[in-house]
């Protein structure tokens, strides 16, 4: 059995004045970290419940208004809602006002993925509007400062949160290849498989990621990508190969040359307890 798969989950229950989650088995939600991890200097702990948020409490409202809950059943059931988990973590940081000042608050969170959960909120925001738009299914792992973690309800909202992405070695995260019919990137190929904040970059199919994706614009046709030990760079559409499944594949001919100079070494200043075995893994061959 494939532990990363999560059995379907039944209706979990709807309460217009709460979050909407699903709850996750303990069990099943092992990481390669233990009880408490400590990434670019931040000591993080381990939460003891687990879950993916469908729903903030303000969507619940506005859902429970629109719809009601039979609505939202209805929905839910004509879908398969079985999270299967990625390897791919990121670290967040927020600042929240408390009553006695500010409080810095980080979570380790590791993306899902979950279609259901998209088609889900897609429906919604079709009806209802974008604050349904973009979700960005995941569970919150680790946390320092707030024990609840950091809210993301959106591919907007992560954008402002993300620290960087990062992919243990045990468990190590690569695009499996696909039958693929190659096409030249195109305002139009841009286009037809919009990318979103959060989604994980690559030099080719079955590689291991290098980065992720910070910011896209569509005005202008560019996207801001987060290069591992390399930082941020901007990429026109043309260097974009392929879209699929949220993971970006780089066109490594048309990249600008410092950027393919960062991708020969995107490995170099990880961790050693999170570093890759390889530090030539999914890296840009010279």
């Amino acid at each position: 059995m494939d532990e990363r798969i999560h059995p379907a989950i039944p209706w979990p229950g709807f309460r217009a004045e709460r979050a909407f989650v699903l709850p996750l088995r303990a069990e099943r939600m092992a990481t390669p970290f233990g009880d408490r991890c400590e990434v670019d200097g931040i000591v993080l702990r381990r939460k003891g419940e687990f879950h993916v948020t469908v729903f903030s409490r303000e969507m619940s409202r506005a859902a429970a208004a629109a719809v009601g809950e039979p609505g939202l059943r209805a929905l839910y059931e004509a879908l398969h809602w079985a999270p299967l988990r990625t390897g791919r973590y990121a670290l967040l940081h927020d600042t929240k006002s408390t009553d006695v000042g500010p409080l810095a608050c980080w979570s380790l969170i590791e993306h899902m993925e979950l279609p259901a959960m998209r088609a889900f909120r897609a429906e919604l925001a079709h009806a209802l509007g974008g604050l349904f738009a973009d979700p960005v299914p995941h569970v919150t792992h680790f946390v320092r400062g707030d024990p609840n973690g950091i809210g993301v309800p959106d591919t907007h909202a992560l954008a402002g949160l993300l620290v960087r992405e990062l992919t243990p070695v045990h468990h190590p995260v690569r695009t499996p290849p696909r039958p693929h019919w190659p096409r030249p990137a195109s305002e139009g190929s841009f286009m037809q498989e919009p990318i979103e904040p959060g989604y994980m970059v690559f030099v080719a199919d079955g590689e291991m990621g290098v980065g992720a994706v910070r910011e896209v614009h569509a005005d202008s046709r560019e996207l801001v990508v987060n290069i591992e030990n390399g930082g941020d760079f901007t990429l026109p559409a043309s260097a974009i190969r392929d879209v699929h499944e949220g993971k970006v594949i780089l066109d490594t001919d048309k990249l600008p040359e410092s950027v393919r100079h960062a991708l020969h070494h995107p490995h170099d200043a990880e961790y050693p307890e999170y570093a890759a075995e390889d530090p030539k893994d999914g890296a840009l061959d010279p």
